[in-house]
Formats: C-alpha cells, sequence, structure tokens
C-alpha cells in the first residue's frame, strides 16, 4: 500500500518539500545561533 502511494505522488513534489523543509529549519538554526542581530 504505501509504495504504491508513492509511485502515484510525484518524487519532485515529495523532494520540493522536503528540501522547504530542512531550507526551514537551516534558516531557524541559523537566526536562532545570533539572535537580535538584524533588530540591532
Amino acid at each position: 500500500m504505501l509504495p504504491q502511494f508513492y509511485k502515484q505522488k510525484k518524487t519532485p513534489e515529495f523532494l520540493s518539500l522536503f528540501i522547504n523543509l530542512s531550507n526551514m529549519k537551516f534558516h531557524l538554526a541559523s537566526s536562532l545561533q545570533k539572535p537580535l542581530g538584524p533588530f540591532r
């Protein structure tokens, strides 16, 4: 059932979603590293 679902789903869509999530995580981590940096 799962393989069929993954086959039906477009791979680029899933990949782009994953990349977006990782990018968001990276942005969040970088912003947390230097808090209030841009606000000063």
